[in-house]
């Protein structure tokens, strides 16, 4: 039996750490990211052996992806995505225990906003509807503002939608002009658009029309009246103060060019003695209206209406002028 002599040390062996099931030291509860950034979830525990650790999203274990790291202090997820919004369950195991600690994950794309029409010159009087779009970050809110006060909302004014999403102005009047902004705000995050309103006199006024002629039985031909007024003028055709049917010998067309011309044409083919008289395009919109008319005649018909030498009857909301010209017939 061997003993150890007085002093000597203890040689026995140094005794094993404590067996321990394993304790959660570090977790998350919840966060919220934006779209692009790096995120670290925590999950550090203790216990001995060394628990092994697994991660789970939303039920699932976690899909390989180079941008989801592994490591000793938890889970790193590098440019996010608004897709990687989820539950997470980072769980702990060792021989004698395990345990677990959940946290919820959101990703959010940065807040944008698109306000339309980004320009718009109408008239006075007409409705002006701006509506603004956007996208990003749920729960929102949004603020409208001209010439950067507040917008109050009044017998001309209504904001309307969900979200205030969009902003109605009726019987629009010259003071409705002016720079208009629809402001987003999320928590930390704003964005914002504007837009430029003008509201001007929209009265229709002609810039453009056809002249008095004669034409020759079955002879087609084509009479053009241009308009300009805000809102775009609708141009209608009347014959003698009839409105002009549409049929298979009169067509009419329309179109609006880049500047806000309505342009129109009365196209008649194969022409007969009842197509020759006054013609008048009226231009109409929601301000007002005006209108020009000349006499397209054809031989027989000028012979019977005016007497030898004299030529065409004309008028128009501007001069409203009586002309004579020689008849070249």
């Amino acid at each position: 039996m061997s003993s150890s002599s007085p002093g000597e040390p203890n040689s026995s062996p140094n005794p094993d750490p404590a067996e321990s099931i394993p304790t959660m030291l570090d977790s998350f509860q919840s966060r919220e990211v934006k779209a692009g950034r790096l995120v670290e979830l925590p999950c550090i525990a203790s216990g001995y052996p060394n628990p092994a650790v697994r991660w789970i999203k939303d039920g699932r274990p976690l899909p390989a992806d180079s941008r989801w790291t592994k490591r000793i202090t938890g889970l790193t997820i590098s440019d996010l995505r608004v897709e990687d919004s989820g539950t997470y369950i980072c769980e702990v195991t060792n021989t004698f225990g395990s345990a677990e600690v959940t946290g919820t994950l959101t990703v959010i794309d940065p807040l944008r906003v698109t306000l339309t029409p980004k320009k718009l010159k109408t008239g006075i009087g007409s409705t002006v509807i701006l509506s603004c779009a956007l996208s990003g970050s749920p729960e929102y809110v949004i603020r409208w503002y001209r010439n950067t006060d507040l917008v109050a909302v009044d017998d001309y004014i209504s904001i309307r939608g969900i979200s205030n999403e969009t902003l109605l102005i009726t019987a629009a009047q010259k003071s409705h002009s002016g720079a208009y902004q629809c402001f987003a705000t999320r928590k930390s995050q704003t964005a914002q658009d504007f837009s430029i309103i003008t509201l001007e006199d929209g009265t229709p006024r002609i810039v453009s029309s056809f002249s008095e002629k004669v034409v020759n039985p079955g002879e087609q031909f084509s009479l053009m009246c241009a308009a300009k007024g805000a809102p775009p003028p609708t141009v209608t055709w009347a014959l003698d103060d009839e409105p002009i049917p549409r049929d298979s010998g009169h067509r009419s067309n329309q179109y609006t060019m880049s500047d806000g011309t309505t342009v129109s044409h009365m196209n008649v083919t194969s022409p007969q003695i009842k197509d020759g008289g006054v013609y008048r395009c009226t231009a109409r919109n929601s301000v007002g209206s005006a209108e020009y008319q000349a006499r397209i005649n054809e031989p027989d018909s000028l012979a019977a209406t005016a007497p030898a030498g004299t030529g065409i009857y004309m008028t128009n909301d501007d001069e409203a002028a009586r002309e004579i010209v020689e008849n070249e017939l």
